[in-house]
């Protein structure tokens, strides 16, 4: 499930930036040729911050054109907002018949 995946490199990315706080919004923009369902994405996204300090985290979907997937802003729960325009997820390439899961830059 290329959504699964996809949720936990943006859960994990997320954690990481926002150090433990909880987090109110995030925003990603998905390029389109990542044929993400977003509903999909949001359904995983919710199953893995259930009963985390993320777990009424909004997240914020935009598709645009291109390949690319980019969380252009987290909003922490104080206020904060985090603007790194250089936090992509990028999901390895897959051998045949293996599955690696995403890693994030």
């Amino acid at each position: 499930m290329h959504e699964m995946g996809l949720a936990q490199g943006v859960v994990a990315v997320v954690e990481d930036v926002a150090g433990g706080e909880a987090v109110e919004r995030v925003s990603v923009r998905i390029g389109a040729a990542q044929a993400v369902v977003g509903d999909s994405l949001e359904f995983n996204f919710r199953l893995l911050t259930e009963g985390t300090p993320m777990q009424s985290t909004v997240l914020d979907v935009t598709h645009v054109a291109g390949d690319g997937i980019h969380i252009d802003e987290i909003v922490l729960a104080g206020g904060e907002v985090i603007r790194r325009p250089d936090l992509e997820i990028v999901e390895p390439a897959h051998a045949a018949g293996e599955h690696k899961h995403p890693a994030w830059l």
